[in-house]
């Protein structure tokens, strides 16, 4: 539950950036599409393009670390796709999560990059897409 929420506001605030300085009057539509909608979106778009860099947060809870990681993708000329990946390592030697260092878990539009889990440290969960956000200019 914390990583959903970590990860809706990761999201939300993706959105605000994005938004922020548009001249446009009415406000956007934002909201969490099935991942046949965010295929069908990918595969309809007119033009496809990485918007800024990929976020990324790492959360430490006791014995793992979970990577989240969020990259925004223009479809178009009215409909940005939000898209989420995120994994997690388990901690396997002296030193906490400090000794564990993540790489990968990236977005690739429709899928994602593999986590890699080194240091003190394995994979416990791979990378794979999380949520799926759409946001439609009207």
């Amino acid at each position: 539950m914390l990583m959903v929420r970590r990860l809706t506001t990761v999201i939300l605030v993706w959105a605000a950036v994005l938004l922020a300085g548009c001249a446009r009057q009415m406000a956007p539509e934002i909201r969490m599409l099935s991942d046949q909608e965010a295929a069908d979106l990918w595969d309809k778009a007119e033009s496809r393009e990485r918007v800024g860099e990929p976020v990324v947060k790492t959360v430490q809870n006791g014995q793992c670390t979970t990577v989240i990681t969020t990259q925004v993708y223009r479809l178009g000329r009215s409909t940005n796709l939000i898209a989420a990946c995120g994994g997690g390592c388990q901690v396997t030697g002296p030193g906490g999560p400090a000794g564990c260092q993540t790489s990968g878990c990236f977005s690739t539009g429709r899928g994602c990059t593999p986590l890699i889990c080194s240091g003190n440290c394995t994979l416990s969960h791979p990378c794979k897409p999380a949520s799926n956000f759409g946001v439609f200019m009207q």
